[in-house]
């Protein structure tokens, strides 16, 4: 199984959020998660706070 760091698209029309999570390769984009790793708001207008990253599953 090929491991792959991916953004997991959530939130709705106009409002994209994503969920940077830990997946099969050879799965769809929203496909089942191995894990998730944190999340990303591209809208938020400060730059250091769109990405949060859980600290304790990143080693």
């Amino acid at each position: 199984m090929a491991v792959r760091i991916r953004m997991k698209k959530m939130g709705r029309k106009h409002r994209p959020f994503y969920r940077i999570c830990a997946m099969d390769s050879r799965r769809p984009r929203d496909g089942r998660v191995l894990e998730e790793l944190g999340t990303y708001d591209p809208l938020v207008p400060e730059t250091d706070a769109r990405a949060l990253l859980k600290g304790e599953r990143i080693n």
